[in-house]
């Protein structure tokens, strides 16, 4: 029996020293950075933010049956036939959306959300419920209803993994810094994602209509505070690289306004109560609380 105890102790001391040596192999390099930003210094990005109009990635290239339209018009949504964006496709990956878009007016596309798959990047900037965006000194976190989604965006002097060591997933690994003086209250969130798993598995795309990019994509992002027409409102601009899909940098906006105070995040579990379904037919719909299908 005390051979069995000795040996129990012995294999759990062994098992520790384990945990701390792959710790010690995973932890990046200036998480105790000095030089991080004291949190008086941070800007007040509190509350909740949401998007407006529908769920299309790129609005700034956005075309219905060729017309340049946006998508806050009536029949220019997502789903609309003949709608479309025009990223600086290559002529295989221009093919690969093409197909999506045929999938999509047939009604056929397979929206990982529909599978309560959660959004990835660059697709929680195009969200449908509201984020928030909780500021820290070493971390700034993204936290949308939808999904529970959660992106990190490191800030401490944190450097991104070397090539062979990074593990692709759908938010990637970010790293920032913050530009502006804090007295002015125009700090910019600067930051670059790596890592990003994109569409190798096929269950990560920007929108309904089928974008997509490689796992080879990387971004950098900038979201600021400002003022538009009176309202307040943070402001993204995300420069999106692909060496594999993309013929030059990919520029897109997005814009999040400020919500009414006392605004919450619910507690959204999309399996408990999925109204996003496939159907017997394979069309990727999304019911509203009667069961009708929602055109969004």
């Amino acid at each position: 029996m005390h051979n069995i105890k000795r040996t129990k102790r012995r294999a759990c001391h062994l098992f520790s020293c384990l945990l701390l040596i792959l710790t010690a192999n995973i932890t990046t390099p200036g998480i105790y950075a000095a030089d991080q930003p004291a949190f008086e210094a941070l800007p007040d990005w509190s509350g909740t933010w949401s998007r407006r109009g529908g769920t299309v990635f790129d609005s700034g290239t956005w075309t219905v049956n060729g017309v340049p339209t946006h998508p806050s018009q009536p029949g220019a949504g997502v789903s609309a036939l003949g709608a479309r964006a025009h990223p600086p496709y290559n002529a295989e990956w221009e093919a690969i959306y093409q197909e999506h878009l045929d999938l999509r007016d047939a009604g056929l596309f397979p929206d990982p959300l529909t599978r309560c798959i959660s959004h990835g990047f660059p697709r929680i900037f195009n969200a449908l419920a509201p984020v928030e965006f909780v500021v820290r000194p070493e971390q700034t976190w993204i936290l949308a209803e939808h999904t529970r989604a959660t992106m990190r965006i490191y800030t401490d002097g944190t450097e991104h993994p070397p090539p062979e060591a990074r593990w692709h997933n759908f938010y990637g690994h970010s790293v920032g810094h913050w530009e502006g003086e804090p007295s002015a209250g125009n700090q910019t969130l600067v930051f670059s994602t790596v890592s990003l798993k994109s569409w190798r598995d096929g269950d990560s795309v920007l929108d309904r209509s089928g974008l997509v990019l490689s796992d080879q994509a990387q971004a950098s992002t900038r979201i600021r505070r400002t003022e538009e027409n009176g309202e307040e409102l943070l402001l993204v601009e995300m420069t999106l690289e692909d060496p594999v899909s993309l013929t030059a940098p990919w520029v897109v906006e997005k814009r999040f306004y400020k919500d009414a105070p006392g605004t919450i995040i619910f507690d959204y579990e999309c399996n408990e109560y999925n109204r996003a379904i496939v159907d017997e037919e394979g069309r990727s719909l999304i019911l509203d609380e009667e069961g009708r299908v929602l055109e969004y």
